[in-house]
């Protein structure tokens, strides 16, 4: 039976604007303006025009999520994350776009470290 009500507002703490290049630390939470517990989380990767891409992870309990982004190529996207309620009504928020970027720096040169230098014997 529909209870009627408002959706939860779903809030996204990481990922935000910065370059990841292997583990993406995904962490959110919701809350219900009706009290109604919430009973599951999933979330959607987008690329860099919401486009879907894949399920990270359907039906947790779970606040966060370590995803490992090897599969994915280098470039800019967003995670949608849906929560729904035990009267389920869903609510979603979407992060901050990111990047994933698995190049290296390029090193351009190297200082020699001096030798230290030993006193007061």
């Amino acid at each position: 039976m529909q209870l009627g009500g408002i959706p939860p507002s779903v809030f996204i703490s990481t990922p935000t604007s910065l370059d990841y290049t292997r583990y993406v630390n995904i962490s959110y939470s919701a809350l219900s303006p009706n009290n109604y517990d919430i009973v599951n989380y999933t979330i959607y990767l987008l690329n860099s025009t919401y486009g879907y891409i894949a399920t990270l992870q359907a039906n947790t309990t779970n606040k966060s999520y370590y995803w490992d982004r090897n599969a994915y190529g280098n470039g800019e996207y967003f995670v949608q994350i849906y929560a729904t309620d035990n009267n389920t009504l869903m609510g979603f928020a979407i992060s901050e776009n990111f990047t994933l970027s698995s190049t290296t720096p390029n090193v351009t040169s190297l200082a020699e470290i001096p030798d230290p230098i030993v006193t007061g014997k």
